[in-house]
């Protein structure tokens, strides 16, 4: 790998979560032995936090189509406080080219007190996967000006309402996700890492993961909305990059297909909060007049 990209991986990982120096504790031939008590007390705190204090959907979920637990990063994390655990993360192997970015990343959780290893997980993600790969196009002429090896053609089906339809997709820049693709990875790790070291594949069969980008706030962007939203961009003349940069800005990702109305009323808001090209023009023209008048 290059300057480039061991600059870019120093930068990620400065943002990793850090525990104290790894030690082995002095009575690690003490530490090896099960307490059949202290197991069971461990066992009972675990399920008591998971009945009381993990929430659907928000620490765990279950598994479409099945009744199985999902063990998400948020519990990962709840168990880890309640246990003074922390992880340490490694990169492993690293792709980071124009068509891939990759990695894959080892979590050790380590116990806070001792600095003894628990366990690891390993996690990876990919440019390459289909959530990461492709974007909606925001506009009929981005889609068209795209090589047609990356753009397509999309059916969806809205699953809360059983609509079906199309939209137009482009490939997306792997660059642009670099941070986000870290994250994923390490994620997943951690998740893995924490499920086998408190020995809770009994409560959590899956290592699955949270929607990234499930909609919320009353269901999925209306055509209503949608088309003002259209309209908008068209009054205010708003290009294609600049739409990007306000939807990133406003919803946190450019996946106009994921938009929930909440999502699409705040895109309309920050468009309505734009200024209206003519008026600039217009103010432009009057303060060149005001000046040239103080200067007679």
């Amino acid at each position: 790998m290059g300057t480039t990209g061991e600059a870019l991986t120093g930068e990620l990982m400065q943002d990793a979560p850090t525990v104290p120096a790894l030690r082995v504790p002095d009575n690690w031939e003490l530490a090896l032995r099960v307490d059949p008590d202290r197991l069971l007390t461990r066992f009972r705190n675990i399920q008591r936090i998971v009945d009381e204090i993990m929430k659907e959907d928000i620490h765990y979920g279950i598994v479409p189509g099945t009744r199985e637990r999902s063990l998400w990063q948020a519990g990962a994390e709840t168990l880890c406080s309640a246990f003074l655990l922390g992880p340490e993360y490694e990169i492993l192997s690293q792709i980071l080219n124009d068509e891939e970015v990759t990695f894959t990343v080892r979590a050790r959780i380590i116990s806070i007190q001792t600095g003894a290893i628990i366990a690891s997980g390993i996690g990876a993600a990919s440019s390459k996967e289909e959530k990461y790969k492709w974007r909606r196009a925001v506009s009929e002429r981005e889609f068209e000006n795209t090589p047609q090896d990356r753009r397509r053609m999309k059916t969806w089906i809205d699953k809360s309402t059983g609509e079906i339809g199309e939209s137009q997709q482009v490939r997306t820049n792997p660059f642009d996700q670099v941070n986000t693709i870290f994250k994923m990875a390490a994620k997943r790790a951690l998740v893995s890492g924490t499920r086998t070291g408190l020995a809770i594949s009994h409560l959590f069969h899956k290592e699955g993961e949270e929607p990234e980008r499930k909609a919320k706030g009353g269901g999925k962007m209306t055509a209503k909305q949608e088309a003002a939203i259209n309209k908008l961009r068209h009054a205010k003349k708003v290009d294609d990059g600049e739409y990007l940069d306000l939807i990133n800005r406003v919803v946190g990702h450019d996946d106009m297909d994921q938009f929930s109305k909440a999502d699409a009323s705040g895109v309309i808001k920050a468009l309505g909060e734009l200024p209206d090209p003519g008026k600039d023009t217009e103010s432009g023209s009057k303060g060149s007049e005001a000046d040239g008048e103080k200067g007679k």
